[in-house]
């Protein structure tokens, strides 16, 4: 079978322009929205009917100061408070199938604040993405453990907003599904990366790569 690739755009939920031009590309990608914005419902009604997939982007704490941002679960936080906070969150983001953190460098690296709300998410039926924003993550293996299908992000597609670095991240990452047989990358709605997957990956499927949805993705692999 042809390699798989599965592309996740991150940080919907502001519906400025950009969720605009990205609902204008006619490709399986699947996007996730943050919680309780102005938004963050029209940006994911918009995006399912664009025939995107929709994820919850979950805010989690991270390293530093920053002040917590809307929904977000922070390490001490009880079982009960995270659930709720979960089920408030969907509700702002209709046609969820699956979840994956907003931050979380912090969250992500403790097994055991992992492992309190990762169930309320097997419950919902819901898929997690391990987005990696810190290299010591548990998230996966966590969420593996309690029985959710899961996957882990490869690269991120777009740190840089320049688009020959953005082109050479796409390269890597088919280097990598054509290794493996999958692969997974994140990026964001920003005017380069919508421009560079305008351009790049209708070319995918002639050079031998399935662009899916990370469902389809987790039916094989995760």
């Amino acid at each position: 079978a042809a390699p798989a690739i599965a592309i996740i755009v991150d940080d919907l939920g502001y519906g400025d322009e950009t969720t605009e031009r990205l609902c204008s590309l006619k490709l399986p990608l699947t996007v996730a929205v943050l919680p309780k914005l102005a938004a963050s419902r029209e940006s994911a009604e918009r995006a399912r009917n664009a025939g995107f997939e929709v994820m919850l982007h979950l805010p989690m704490e991270a390293e530093g100061n920053a002040p917590p941002e809307p929904g977000e679960l922070r390490v001490g936080m009880s079982r009960d408070t995270m659930a709720r906070l979960i089920e408030e969150n969907l509700a702002t983001v209709p046609g969820t199938v699956g979840v994956n953190n907003h931050k979380g460098s912090i969250m992500t690296e403790l097994e055991g604040e992992m492992s309190k709300f990762l169930p309320t998410i097997g419950e919902q039926n819901l898929y997690f993405v391990d987005s990696l924003t810190t290299p010591e993550s548990v998230a996966l293996d966590v969420a593996r453990k309690c029985g959710l299908k899961a996957i882990g992000n490869d690269i991120f597609l777009d740190n840089e907003r320049d688009r020959a670095n953005i082109e050479e991240r796409l390269n890597e990452l088919m280097r990598t599904a054509k290794r493996r047989g999958y692969a997974v990358g994140i990026c964001h709605a920003k005017t380069a990366t919508i421009d560079v997957l305008r351009e790049l990956l209708p070319t995918m499927r002639e050079r031998g790569f399935r662009l899916v949805p990370v469902s389809e993705l987790l039916e094989k692999y995760g």
